[in-house]
């Protein structure tokens, strides 16, 4: 997940990134649980979609023993859609 959060690094994601990240511990200093655990999942949900892109840009990098590691179906399953 590391290597993939990396690779799936632009500007603009990372913008984002910080920008998310800024909520989530706002939302802990303010002693909001809800609201923290809300934008968390709001993060986690967008870098599983920039993850799921980058395996449908890329295939080669999700193989393991000559199969992917990552289906639309898994992503949606984990998205929860």
């Amino acid at each position: 997940l590391d290597r993939a959060r990396q690779l799936t690094n632009s500007e603009r994601r990372i913008n984002v990134g910080i920008a998310e990240h800024a909520q989530i511990t706002a939302a802990i200093s303010d002693g909001d649980g809800e609201k923290a655990a809300s934008s968390m999942r709001h993060h986690l949900d967008g870098m599983m979609r920039a993850l799921f892109e980058l395996a449908q840009e890329r295939p080669e990098m999700f193989v393991e023993r000559d199969r992917p590691t990552v289906s639309r179906k898994a992503y949606v399953r984990a998205a929860g859609q």
